[in-house]
């Protein structure tokens, strides 16, 4: 239709209702943010990984208690109280020692002289274990993390309030 500049032009619409609007989807980008590091390695398939998912499922009394069930690793038995050190299992011909004291992070930073269970479980979002050096990312690569490590990833202080 061709509408002259000088001309009137009449027009009626009929107004129906729309359906339901489709409620707003939000993804979260999982490899951004201070998880977004141990979310790329779990992706990555090397290593050990242990989720704020599977914490809440299995609860745990303690952070070593949670690794205990993790292949290669070893929790040393002490008395009530004591801290109990987590060593990776090796073969003879890989090591003059079956076993060797693994290094720890706390949120990407070396743990020197701590303890998995200096955190309790209602406190760690995440954990990731590498049992040995050929494992370990280049995020944690030094010369002294040569029998495996362990990163312990704490839960957001709000976030710990919020859910158990």
């Amino acid at each position: 239709m061709i509408v002259l500049s000088d001309a009137t032009v009449r027009a009626d619409f009929v107004m129906t209702q729309a359906p339901a609007i489709i409620p707003m989807v939000v993804v979260e980008d999982r490899t951004r943010g201070k998880m977004g590091p141990f979310n790329q390695r779990m992706a990555s398939g090397v290593g050990s990984f242990v989720t704020r998912a599977e914490i809440e499922k299995r609860q745990p009394g303690s952070i070593s208690e949670l690794l205990r069930t993790l292949p290669g690793v070893h929790i040393s038995q002490r008395m009530a109280g004591e801290p109990q050190p987590v060593d990776m299992q090796r073969s003879r011909s890989s090591s003059m020692q079956s076993t060797c004291t693994v290094q720890l992070y706390v949120d990407g930073q070396p743990y020197p002289n701590g303890n998995v269970d200096d955190f309790p479980p209602l406190s760690v979002e995440g954990v990731e274990v590498y049992r040995s050096a050929s494992e370990i990312p280049a995020d944690f690569r030094t010369r002294n993390a040569t029998c495996g490590l362990i990163a312990l990833w704490t839960r957001d202080p709000e976030a710990a309030r919020r859910k158990p």
